[in-house]
């Protein structure tokens, strides 16, 4: 099986540090000032997030990706400089699964938001493991069907193989209908199970905290997909 993971609300909480990191990458890339610390960016990719933000300064989607490579170097620095100020939470049974799937063989990978130096970093500042191979992120593309797509394709993912991806908010669930993958919510985000399940979730849970149960579901739907390639 191979299984990816979005990373804020579904590992991990804590974006304090990460939402002033792209304060300040905006600030000294572009030399304008943007509040994002308060705002709602639920599902949200990081390009997507500065994106909204510098048109809402009067720049063009042109001159914001022409400067969008050091935004992110800017920004991955200061974030590793001061996530140690702030205290990185992993979820409940986040650790436990982790384990599991590494134990039954899965390719582990990140489909998240996050530019991929802050999500490597947020990882280490939580004390997991570097375990994941491949990933989809947020300083790729502006849409999380994308990131998902870039995944399973570094991955080498073929149609005889389950995918699986692990989310909390409405995006993860249409990325992974979008992409041919069986969507796992957890409502450990903003976004209730229920629209989790309407938005295409195979399976969803409050947490992560029943590894068995979630191991059996996607054990459950990797039989299925095998009985539906028969």
């Amino acid at each position: 099986m191979l299984v990816t993971v979005d990373i804020d609300h579904t590992l991990v909480v804590g974006t304090k540090t990460h939402h002033l990191a792209l304060e300040h990458g905006i600030r000294s890339t572009y030399g304008v000032e943007s509040q994002l610390m308060g705002r709602t960016f639920t599902g949200y990719v990081d390009k997507q997030i500065v994106l909204e933000a510098l048109r809402d300064k009067g720049l063009s989607e042109a001159e914001v990706f022409s400067e969008f490579p050091k935004l992110c170097e800017v920004s991955t620095s200061f974030y590793k400089e001061h996530v140690t100020s702030e205290k990185i939470l992993v979820l409940p049974g986040v650790k436990a699964l982790i384990q599991r799937l590494l134990a039954l063989g899965c390719q582990l990978g990140l489909v998240t938001g996050n530019i991929e130096g802050i999500a490597h970093a947020k990882l280490k500042a939580a004390g997991l493991p570097p375990v994941f191979e491949f990933g989809g992120f947020g300083c790729e593309d502006t849409c999380r069907n994308k990131l998902l797509q870039i995944a399973l394709s570094r991955a080498g993912h073929e149609p005889s193989i389950p995918a699986f991806h692990v989310g909390d908010t409405l995006q993860d669930m249409q990325a992974s209908v979008k992409n041919g993958a069986y969507g796992i919510g957890v409502g450990t985000g903003s976004t209730s199970t229920r629209i989790l399940m309407e938005a295409g979730a195979k399976s969803v849970f409050p947490d992560l905290s029943d590894t068995e149960a979630v191991l059996h579901a996607l054990k459950l739907w990797a039989v299925r997909h095998k009985t539906l390639l028969k």
